[in-house]
């Protein structure tokens, strides 16, 4: 079944001052213009608040005040650049709220490289109200095959199982990374424990990205149960990643334990880097206990002094 097959069309209070008074200002862009919107928004590329003007001035789709469709075809006669790119964006995000079939039918017509920015951002705009069918023959019809960290969180929230699924197919990289890691980590939100099944049997290469998703994800609501896991889990990258998490975790609440943890770190520089965040914290209680632990390190001498060099009070 194609997407087109599959399509149902689907269907503020308390902003902050700047926030309405940004909106209220995008009302004012020449929006059904293409080109006396991209050059108004040339004009504001360096502003600090470009990005927030943007995704305010994209919200008047929503509301059926401007053809985002009138807005691409427009912007698609303009010299590639940076705001045609981010103005073409917006719009294919908006177009595939208003008609997802259209949007849909754009992008398949549209060569496979020139399209991944797009195709995500219409993704994530679809994605907020279409079914689980709907969103993978989206993105298998249109083979996207990098997937927007945000998008798998918010789809993982409500199909995780599909969304597992549409990680399997992910082309390797950085954005494959995030994704497992975006996954992850909503995944242990909403299952906890449970969810461990399917750590312990992702792919290989996404193994610490999955850890550090889902022991974050995990220590939000039971850090014990984290903790414990961790301690039975035989050395390795993944586990270092695990327990870095945790360390990080208990910095403030229990410093001693955060260092404790960072020394069994495997991986010498994530052990190093990790200790250098614990100490602080556990020197303002306890500088001598500090001193007396990083002694007793398996670490060069000079790496013991640098971590020394962390404890501001002297010894008495």
């Amino acid at each position: 079944m194609t997407f087109i097959e599959t399509h149902d069309q689907g269907t503020s209070n308390g902003e902050p001052m700047r926030d309405r008074l940004l909106h209220g200002l995008t009302m004012t862009f020449p929006a059904n213009d293409p080109i006396s919107l991209h050059e108004t928004f040339t004009k504001l590329q360096d502003h600090e608040n470009y990005q927030m003007i943007l995704s305010k001035f994209s919200s008047s789709w929503r509301h059926g005040m401007v053809s985002p469709k009138a807005v691409v075809d427009g912007l698609l006669q303009l010299d590639a650049g940076k705001v045609q790119t981010d103005l073409l964006n917006k719009a294919i995000g908006g177009w595939a709220s208003e008609d997802p079939k259209g949007a849909f039918q754009f992008l398949m017509s549209q060569p496979k490289e020139s399209r991944v920015a797009w195709e995500q951002k219409a993704l994530m705009n679809f994605c907020s109200f279409a079914t689980s069918d709907q969103v993978v023959a989206f993105v298998t019809e249109l083979e996207i095959d990098e997937l927007p960290p945000e998008f798998v969180s918010e789809f993982a929230q409500r199909q995780s199982e599909v969304a597992a699924g549409l990680l399997r197919n992910l082309k390797e990289g950085s954005q494959s990374n995030l994704a497992y890691e975006a996954y992850a980590r909503t995944l242990a939100e909403i299952k906890g424990e449970t969810g461990l099944d399917w750590l312990e049997t992702t792919i290989p290469n996404h193994g610490p990205d999955a850890m550090k998703g889902f022991t974050q994800g995990w220590l939000s609501h039971d850090p014990l149960a984290v903790s414990e896991w961790l301690a039975e889990q035989p050395q390795s990258p993944s586990r270092d990643v695990g327990i870095e998490s945790l360390a990080n975790h208990l910095i403030e609440t229990d410093p001693e334990a955060a260092f404790s943890w960072a020394a069994s770190i495997g991986d010498d520089q994530k052990r190093f880097d990790t200790l250098i965040n614990a100490i602080p914290s556990w020197a303002t209680e306890q500088p001598n206990a500090v001193r007396a632990a990083i002694s007793e390190l398996d670490v060069s001498e000079e790496l013991k002094g640098t971590l020394h060099n962390l404890i501001d009070s002297p010894s008495p």
